[in-house]
């Protein structure tokens, strides 16, 4: 019911929620199968070639998972300002139209639209108790999203160390590569799986469709310049 800026609030201990951690291994597999595609338009033959696809995919994800945890610090900034605000919003709301904001904020505008006056006035009353007792939200970043950032770069990266294998076992860039392709077209399928048990979705079915949308971006991206 209440709304946050993310995905659903992780368990107490978890830096990540698990979609936020399938999101961010989503994300490193795309990544690593776009580079490697791209890089492997030009590259020497033999072992020289291998070299320089694994370290297309190593820099790449390391670069991507930099990036990554930059936009998740970010995003946690901006949710604590938001959860300070609302706060703010409903301790000062005292007319129907600020208490109406002020619950639109927090619960999805969806819920709030059809309540009555008398509806909207009790589920306010419940909230305005809720906030007088909880201490004042800090806007500045915590240690708990410092491990988010650090566990998003770290799935980024580790996304990509499986399908890397192959161009240390294989001197030949063309198999290698093929190799690593269908490391991460198999990970796209499991990665759907787990993601079909989350959702509740059919998990054979749901992970042939995130296999396709994965291929999908990769072809996009690279018909784009990549």
């Amino acid at each position: 019911m209440f709304r946050t800026g993310s995905a659903p609030h992780p368990k107490y201990g978890d830096a990540l929620s698990p979609v936020d951690r399938v999101t961010e291994i989503f994300c490193g597999l795309v990544m690593v199968l776009t580079v490697t595609l791209i890089s492997a338009r030009e590259i020497p033959t033999g072992p020289e070639g291998v070299n320089t696809l694994l370290r297309a995919a190593l820099g790449g994800n390391i670069a991507w998972g930099f990036i990554d945890a930059v936009v998740y610090l970010m995003s946690q900034r901006y949710e604590r300002e938001r959860q300070a605000r609302l706060l703010a919003a409903v301790r000062a709301a005292t007319d129907d139209q600020a208490i109406r904001a002020a619950l639109d904020e927090a619960v999805d505008p969806e819920l709030v639209a059809p309540m009555s006056d008398e509806e909207a006035s009790r589920a306010f009353s419940a909230l305005h108790a809720l906030a007088g007792r909880m201490a004042p939200v800090r806007a500045g970043l915590k240690r708990r999203d410092l491990l988010g950032a650090l566990a998003c770069f770290c799935l980024c990266v580790g996304s990509a160390l499986p399908a890397t294998m192959p161009f240390l076992l294989f001197d030949a860039p063309v198999v290698a590569l093929r190799v690593s392709n269908g490391v991460l077209l198999a990970s796209l399928f499991v990665l759907g799986i787990v993601w079909a048990k989350l959702i509740g979705a059919r998990p054979l079915l749901t992970g042939f469709g995130l296999l396709l949308v994965g291929g999908a971006l990769v072809g996009i991206t690279i018909a784009l310049g990549g």
